[in-house]
């Protein structure tokens, strides 16, 4: 009998690029989503912030108490950084934020001699800050959410979309070089600092 030739498959047709109007739409949407994201991890950062065991974390490490940090230590982090990284939109999924916190670990643990009993407990401090921050995360974000956000995130990265561009306008700006800023981050400051877990929190959720 004769051979069917196979026939070669017709490529799936691409996808039509998206009308100016359904783009904004599918922006604003997005923006939603996201804005809920941004309003969970501030709630997270600032449930860590006020917890006295990791106020060694809450912002960046003083330069003149250990001048070789940044020799050792090649991309540090701090909770107050998470923040700023909150406010202008650097989070697009809580996976993104969470590599966030191991960084803020994995430079303890990198920095901190496990010999010496300070060393130590800053050690285990760092691990219990990772433990109970992906505790609080896991235990509290929505699945589907949380996948609604990782859809985003790849939807951008197709569209060669930058996140920044929704971001407030100060976030632009780096930190400290204004007097706005400056005050900005005194205010930051303030409220990272820490508190007894039993004091009630005058402004609720931040």
């Amino acid at each position: 009998g004769q051979t069917l030739e196979a026939l070669p498959v017709a490529p799936p047709p691409k996808p039509q690029p998206l009308t100016e109007e359904e783009l904004k739409h599918l922006e604003e949407e997005e923006e939603d989503t996201l804005r809920e994201l941004r309003i969970f991890l501030r709630d997270v950062t600032h449930r860590l912030a006020i917890d006295r065991r990791f106020r060694a974390f809450t912002k960046p490490v003083d330069l003149q108490e250990v001048p070789d940090y940044h020799a050792v230590i090649k991309q540090p982090m701090d909770l107050s950084t998470v923040l700023f990284k909150i406010d202008s939109h650097q989070y697009l999924t809580a996976g993104d934020f969470l590599k966030d916190i191991d960084l803020i670990c994995s430079n303890a643990l990198e920095y901190n001699p496990d010999q010496d009993p300070g060393g130590r407990l800053i050690r285990h401090r760092a691990c219990c800050l990772r433990d109970t921050a992906y505790s609080i995360v896991k235990g509290e974000i929505n699945e589907d959410f949380d996948l609604l956000c990782e859809e985003i995130k790849e939807s951008r990265e197709r569209r060669g979309c930058s996140s920044s561009k929704y971001a407030p306008p100060f976030c632009m700006v780096t930190p400290g070089h204004t007097k706005a800023d400056a005050e900005h981050s005194d205010r930051t400051e303030m409220t990272l600092a820490p508190l007894d877990a039993s004091t009630p929190l005058s402004n609720g959720k931040s």
